[in-house]
């Protein structure tokens, strides 16, 4: 169990020198792959990062950013399979993985729109 999932349990019972120390790792993520980007972003207190990726006609995070979300974050090799399969046609996808939730669709011209959660 990560440290940020001790402490999404124990709460208020942490004292705050610990608290301040635990990060989410989506907060980490960010901040080592796409610190500056407004197409990586973090929301509900550290448990949601919402990530838009570069396409043929929209702007976002390059291949290489998100690549790096995904090493960060630990996808598995089989979730990733999935992501890199996703067609146009295919909608909204979903997988989980060690703690995560992913959901994402893509399209060529907008690129990959993908939501990752805590669980």
């Amino acid at each position: 169990m990560t440290m940020w999932l001790v402490y999404q349990k124990l709460g208020p019972s942490i004292p705050d020198a610990l608290r301040a120390a635990v990060e989410s790792p989506l907060v980490t993520a960010k901040s080592k792959c796409a610190s500056s980007s407004p197409y990586a972003t973090v929301g509900d207190g550290g448990k949601t990062l919402i990530l838009k990726s570069e396409g043929e006609e929209q702007s976002g995070i390059t291949f290489s950013q998100l690549e790096c979300f995904l090493d960060e974050l630990e996808v598995t090799d089989a979730v990733r399979s999935e992501i890199g399969a996703t067609r146009a046609l295919d909608g909204r996808r979903s997988a989980d993985w060690d703690g995560f939730r992913a959901s994402w669709s893509y399209h060529p011209d907008s690129g990959v729109n993908m939501t990752i959660t805590l669980k």
